[in-house]
C-alpha cells in the first residue's frame, strides 16, 4: 500500500473513532492526515471506497499487533493454556487501540447496510480464525475451526464490553474462563 494511502488509512480510522460516521468525510480524512483537500478522493473515489480503505488499514494493523503478541507468547504454543495466554495478550493489546475498536463498530454499523464492506470484515475475521485454529489443529481439536470462530467471539465480546460499554477490564483470571466457556461451546 502507497504511503498516502496508508496516511489516509490510518486518518480514516482516527475520524471514525473520533467524530463517528456522520463526521467522516473525505474532506475530514484530507485534514487528519495533514495532505492536501482532494488527495483521499484521489485515492478513494466514494465513501464506500474510503471506509473500505479504512478497513483494509484496520485489519492490517490488527493482524500486526496480534502477531506482535502471539509471537510474545510463542516459546512455541506447547499447550492449549499458552495459546490462551497468547489470546489474553492480543485482547490486552487491542484494548490499548482504542481508535481503532471504536473505528471498527463505526466499520461494523457501516457494514450492516454495505454489502461490500461486509465483505471486508468476512474476510479480515475468516483470516483471523484460520490462523488460530491452525494453532488449535496442533492440539488435536476435532472442531479447532469452530473453537477458533468462538474464541474470536469472546476476544469481540471482551473488548466490546470494555471499550464500549465502559465496565472495568476482565481480569486475567476471568479472560481465561471466558476462553475455557468458548473453547467447550466450539466442541
Amino acid at each position: 500500500m502507497p504511503a498516502h494511502q496508508q496516511a489516509l488509512g490510518a486518518a480514516a480510522i482516527l475520524v471514525l473513532s473520533r467524530q463517528g460516521s456522520r463526521g467522516f468525510t473525505h474532506r475530514a480524512v484530507d485534514r487528519q492526515a495533514g495532505l492536501p483537500e482532494g488527495t483521499a478522493s484521489r485515492y478513494a473515489r466514494t465513501r464506500s471506497d474510503l471506509l473500505a480503505l479504512a478497513a483494509d488499514r484496520l485489519f492490517a494493523d490488527d493482524r500486526k499487533t496480534s502477531e506482535q503478541a502471539l509471537r510474545a507468547t510463542s516459546h512455541g504454543f506447547t499447550s492449549i493454556e499458552a495459546v490462551e495466554k497468547g489470546l489474553e495478550r492480543v485482547t490486552a493489546a487491542l484494548i490499548q487501540a482504542e481508535d481503532h475498536y471504536r473505528a471498527r463498530v463505526e466499520l461494523q454499523l457501516e457494514g450492516a447496510r454495505n454489502p461490500a464492506l461486509r465483505l471486508h470484515f468476512q474476510r479480515g475475521r475468516a483470516a483471523f480464525v484460520s490462523e488460530l485454529a491452525s494453532l488449535l489443529r496442533a492440539f488435536e481439536i476435532d472442531s479447532a475451526r469452530a473453537c477458533a470462530d468462538a474464541l474470536v467471539m469472546a476476544v469481540d465480546g471482551a473488548l466490546h464490553r470494555q471499550l464500549v460499554l465502559g465496565c472495568k477490564p476482565l481480569t486475567k483470571r476471568h479472560l481465561r474462563r471466558l476462553f475455557d466457556a468458548a473453547l467447550e461451546a466450539g466442541a
